[in-house]
């Protein structure tokens, strides 16, 4: 679990757990200064590839990949309009986080 938020606002939170490539635990919320929010979480997802790790949503486009690489857990956002308000999928990043501490931006 960690939050995270940088100079301009941009922010949000995350509550992650994978063990053995299959998702156990995950709700994302990134705020966009001044476009919107958006919000993922598990029940609205279907684990759909282990490598890299895949979470698909049923009827969507939207796709949530995961996957470590040099000590850092990188979740990436894919054509996930409906989870976001005010058109701001646009401006959606990855989170990053680093492996060793938890700590994500």
């Amino acid at each position: 679990r960690c939050e995270f938020k940088d100079e301009t606002g941009y922010g949000g939170s995350l509550d992650l757990h994978v063990a053995e490539s299959q998702v156990q635990r995950f709700e994302a919320r990134v705020d966009i200064p001044n476009r919107g929010t958006c919000r993922f979480d598990l029940k609205e997802f279907r684990q759909a590839g282990t490598a890299p790790v895949a979470l698909k949503k049923d009827r969507s486009a939207c796709a949530v990949r995961l996957w470590e690489q040099e000590g850092r857990v990188t979740v990436s956002f894919l054509d996930c309009r409906s989870q976001c308000s005010n058109g701001s999928a646009d401006y959606l990043w990855p989170i990053l986080v680093d492996a060793g501490t938890g700590q994500c931006s």
